[in-house]
């Protein structure tokens, strides 16, 4: 096993030194000498890390996975390589201490270029929401979740391309069509009792709805219009209500509790639909892009065209947890994608389930770092 892994090891190292241009605007070699000694945690938490890494080597083992590299000039066998062999000094340590060294020893580390060139990645948090929801309208439950509709054509990798007309592909429906015009009457997935709540799963992209009759229901993305996307926070701050700073998903649920005839029109600012299918639960998550299940605090989501899908990263982000603020210094594995989180320098961090995960998820808006881990070309072993 480490022979071959060394092989990897020797065979990226000769790889880039054939690649300079190793996505120069995307991924740069750094040594993140502030990281020193932060990777106890990591260790400590390997748990939750394993589970992490066993979803991801899950996919990389699919052949399909294949078609998502080379992605940031990294190619599939090196990224898969370098997640097998982290997981063994993972498991082959016997302390925090043991566990950073090997690290050391055997990565070198790509750093994210950021939003401006310089490391600053915008890290944003998700959730997988738990609501109250019906499978028949009454007059509770009165604002519906809508499966795919037939006429939204979807190219390969799940994007809209918009509805086809005898004149061919014309734009979708627009949010506000769909819901003023009731155009997709008889495609109701399930029902809420608040509109709000109704657009978070939009949002979130998945729930679980605690149904009538106490059965949990699975709810998971299925697709979404090519009509362009702009949050509530956005609309409200270019109206002035809000500066950038202020929003956090707590503060929108109080002023549209305040201010529920102000919900409608701002949501019809934003033109883009999301579709539903009821899915499996899972123990730790709703699937990601990838086709896994996602792990608290331990998966990412990234822009799916820039940055390795499936492998394993290190974040470096401080989190507003419930006590306050405090860093958050993980390695995780890159398992989502998202409408909104787009380009080098955004980060969705997947925090959890339910109430208390809104309530970091809704928080987290902090500028920190992401890294890629790589294997070194050819280290000696470990202690020689």
């Amino acid at each position: 096993m480490h022979r071959r892994m060394f092989t990897c090891g020797l065979g990226l190292g000769s790889w880039l030194l054939g690649h300079q241009a190793l996505a120069q605007a995307v991924l740069r070699p750094v040594i993140p000498t502030g990281l020193v000694g932060s990777f106890a945690e990591s260790w400590l938490e390997r748990e939750r890390l394993l589970q992490a890494i066993d979803q991801s080597l899950s996919y990389f083992g699919r052949a399909s996975s294949q078609r998502d590299y080379p992605q940031a000039d990294l190619p599939h066998w090196a990224m898969q390589g370098a997640l097998k062999f982290f997981k063994d000094q993972l498991i082959q340590s016997t302390t925090p201490l043991e566990f950073e060294l090997r690290v050391w020893h055997y990565f070198n580390f790509y750093q994210a270029a950021g939003q401006k060139g310089q490391g600053d990645v915008l890290f944003t948090g998700y959730y997988e929401p738990v609501f109250e929801g019906s499978m028949r309208p009454n007059e509770r439950f009165r604002f519906p979740l809508y499966r795919l509709p037939t006429d939204l054509v979807l190219d390969r990798q799940g994007k809209a391309k918009g509805r086809r007309t005898s004149q061919g592909f014309v734009p979708y429906y627009t949010r506000a069509e769909i819901e003023e015009q009731q155009l997709l009457k008889g495609l109701e997935l399930a029902w809420l009792d608040n509109p709000f709540d109704a657009y978070l799963i939009h949002v979130q992209g998945s729930a679980r709805l605690v149904l009538e009759d106490g059965q949990v229901m699975g709810i998971g993305y299925a697709g979404k219009t090519d009509r362009p996307y702009q949050s509530l926070g956005k609309a409200l701050i270019k109206q002035g209500v809000f500066k950038p700073e202020e929003v956090t998903l707590p503060v929108l649920r109080q002023y549209f509790q305040d201010h529920p005839d102000r919900l409608k029109p701002l949501l019809y600012t934003n033109e883009s639909y999301v579709f539903f299918q009821q899915t499996p639960l899972y123990a730790t998550g709703p699937k990601g892009s990838i086709g896994v299940p996602l792990t608290a605090r331990y998966s990412i989501a990234t822009d799916r065209k820039i940055f390795p899908r499936g492998a394993l990263a290190l974040v470096d982000v401080a989190l507003p947890e419930v006590d306050g603020v405090r860093p958050w210094r993980r390695f995780v594995c890159n398992q989502d994608t998202g409408g909104a989180i787009i380009g080098p320098g955004r980060v969705d961090l997947y925090i959890g389930t339910g109430p208390a995960a809104e309530q970091v998820a809704g928080r987290l808006k902090s500028v920190g770092n992401l890294y890629f881990p790589v294997l070194k070309p050819d280290p000696p072993p470990f202690g020689s």
